[in-house]
């Protein structure tokens, strides 16, 4: 599980700096102010959803629905909440229409990357639980007794 949340702190590093790049050639240093705080406004919902869908694999299917839904609805409702507060309360991100954009759009991309990323080491660590058999060239399963 700590390997889990090591990749993908490594993971929102190196998204954050293509996306910062990215959104710098595109659109300034503004474009990248927006892409790194998009990028910290989507990590910690990130991690709290991750906690809860690891904490539910070993639960009943019942509690890893609810530890799924709970996860997506902290997820959106802090980024958005906090996106939208952030976004009336500075007068930065509307100084400029194209800004704007660029703010929503880069909320946007991050959110995706977090999802994107927390979904493959969920799966990914699911999948090392329960290894299914290996096949030889015939198809058939190895067993060993």
């Amino acid at each position: 599980m700590k390997q889990n949340f090591q990749l993908f702190a490594g993971g929102l590093v190196i998204a954050a700096c293509v996306l910062a790049a990215a959104s710098y050639v595109a659109n300034g240093a503004s474009g990248a102010i927006c892409a790194l705080i998009a990028i910290m406004l989507c990590a910690a919902p990130a991690i709290v959803s991750m906690k809860l869908a690891m904490w539910g694999a070993s639960r009943s299917p019942s509690q890893q629905l609810m530890a799924v839904f709970g996860g997506m609805g902290i997820r959106m409702v802090a980024v958005l909440g906090i996106g939208l507060a952030m976004f009336l309360l500075n007068d930065w991100f509307r100084a400029e229409k194209q800004r704007e954009y660029v703010y929503w759009g880069n909320i946007l991309v991050s959110y995706l990357i977090t999802l994107g990323l927390e979904t493959f080491l969920i799966v990914r660590t699911q999948r090392g639980a329960s290894e299914p058999a290996k096949l030889d060239a015939g198809g058939a399963s190895e067993v060993r007794n």
